[in-house]
């Protein structure tokens, strides 16, 4: 049980995600596949769109009680949507799929959810593109976890 809950912690903080979640669930507490699949998935999903939704609060937030803070932000913010607004506007919606999907450092939920509000997009369009993205990559992290765990233990 403390097993999965770590699992889904590690599933739920930023650059850690899924792909520190689903190798120790599988390899370093040695979890059933599905069920760390499951865990990992969900829990990142949820959190994730969970920060998308809590992001305009807490940006208002910041706004209204550290103007200096708030000028730092609207220039990361301008050179995000500067770097990436090409790109959103060619690939659209896969964009953010693959964004989220592609197990790199820089990349996954949390960065999803941040472009989605940067980006405004609706709440439905970011729900399925993080949703979709989750799962890819969940799905990606643990066959590559099982290739790594087979050639292993074939040496």
């Amino acid at each position: 049980m403390i097993e999965t809950l770590l699992v889904a912690l590690y599933a739920a903080l930023p650059v850690l995600e899924m792909r520190f979640a689903i190798p120790m669930g599988l390899e370093f507490y040695e979890l059933p596949v599905v069920q760390v699949f499951v865990t990992a998935v969900a829990v990142n999903f949820f959190v994730t769109y969970g920060v998308y939704l809590v992001l305009p609060f807490c940006v208002d937030l910041v706004q209204q009680h550290w103007p200096w803070f708030d000028r730092v932000m609207n220039k990361i913010f301008t050179k995000t949507r500067k770097k990436f607004s090409h790109r959103l506007h060619i690939w659209g919606d896969i964009f953010l799929i693959v964004l989220v999907a592609i197990p790199f450092p820089g990349s996954g939920g949390w960065t999803g959810a941040l472009l989605a509000y940067l980006f405004q997009l609706d709440k439905k369009t970011t729900a399925i593109c993080l949703g979709v993205g989750t799962v890819i990559s969940g799905v990606i992290i643990t066959f590559i976890t099982l290739g790594v765990r087979a050639a292993v233990s074939t040496i």
